[in-house]
């Protein structure tokens, strides 16, 4: 029976499918942020910290506070006015404030930067990506967790944190506000991670990584004979299959070995008796 285009596509998606998931990346747990072979471990800094910076405006001050939190939503009062704060699920909120030469301050603006808002379809899709390694040791010396979601009129706003490995702990700093980006450096003994793979499974390692790789020459050969099969001699169905006469063999030659083999422990299993 001759293979349909759909057949063909389908056989695509499937293949397709098996290599997204063998490159899946691990979720985003601040208790087990794990990346490549690095594993770190946040939960300790699971708190809300504020970063203020004042500005002159003459006659006044103007003050930025940024709140933050990398691992969960900031703490959201029911019972507060909902425009003085960010909306329930922010993970990284922005307050301008201004302050008086009364000494009074005013709130002027709210503005969330990353955050989860499954109402409005935006989450804050944390991105974790190592940093270069540490010149003396077998670990990263940073590594970036971006946090997206936040949006204000048309506009996306994230927060890009780099965690440096640092033995002495030390509060976020504020680096700058760019492209309706906030650039945050956190130095923290918490961001030193540490290699999760063991020397007892370095072979397994291997040899998953050599099946991986067999698996994605075996489909590059299959897809790239096919599309050169269609387009070179208009080939359909069956004929799409590169070298298909062996492949149209194989079962029977599968079938054949599974046989040979099956007789032959047949005959081992009774020495000194033959068939006549």
């Amino acid at each position: 029976m001759a293979m349909s285009k759909r057949h063909i596509w389908a056989l695509a998606i499937i293949v397709l499918s098996i290599l997204g998931n063998s490159i899946q990346v691990h979720g985003f747990n601040c208790s087990e942020v794990i990346v490549g072979d690095f594993k770190f471990d946040l939960h300790q800094i699971d708190n809300e910290y504020s970063v203020n910076s004042t500005h002159p405006a003459d006659p006044s001050e103007k003050i930025k506070e940024f709140h933050i939190n990398p691992c969960s939503p900031l703490k959201y009062n029911d019972t507060a006015d909902a425009k003085a704060q960010c909306p329930n699920g922010t993970y990284v909120c922005e307050y301008v404030k201004y302050k008086l030469y009364t000494n009074e301050t005013v709130l002027v603006r709210v503005k969330p930067i990353a955050g989860d808002y499954p109402e409005e379809k935006r989450s804050v899709d944390p991105l974790v990506t190592l940093g270069p390694m540490a010149s003396n040791e077998d670990r990263p010396s940073s590594f970036d967790l971006t946090l997206h979601g936040g949006k204000v009129h048309d506009d996306d706003y994230k927060a890009n944190i780099t965690f440096y490995c640092d033995e002495k702990d030390e509060d976020p700093k504020v680096n700058g506000f760019e492209h309706h980006t906030l650039q945050v450096e956190w130095h923290s003994s918490h961001a030193c991670g540490i290699r999760i793979s063991q020397p007892d499974s370095e072979g397994r390692s291997w040899f998953s990584k050599f099946l991986i790789f067999i698996f994605a020459v075996g489909s590059a050969y299959l897809f790239v004979g096919i599309a050169y099969n269609r387009h070179v001699y208009n080939a359909q169905g069956w004929d799409l299959i590169p070298h298909r006469d062996f492949w149209r063999e194989v079962p029977y030659i599968a079938k054949e070995f599974m046989g040979y083999v099956l007789n032959s422990l047949r005959k081992g299993g009774r020495p000194g008796y033959h068939h006549v």
